[in-house]
């Protein structure tokens, strides 16, 4: 599957699934539950990129010392 990053600061739920490797319901769940912010732009949900990004890695770091 192709995703095509449409903007330059924030994720599409689906893109933030691809980049996690998770479903897009696990997404959903994170975001409900706080773990990063969830911005609306019109009538579309984004994720801020740069705080997704920092969280995935901290959830790898986290991973790797387990």
């Amino acid at each position: 599957m192709l995703f095509f990053f449409t903007e330059k600061f924030n994720v599409t739920f689906g893109e933030a699934s691809y980049l996690a490797k998770v479903s897009r319901s696990m997404i959903n769940k994170w975001a409900d539950t706080g773990k990063f912010t969830v911005i609306k732009v019109g009538s579309r949900v984004r994720i801020r990129r740069d705080e997704f990004e920092d969280w995935m890695e901290q959830r790898d770091l986290e991973r790797s010392m387990q």
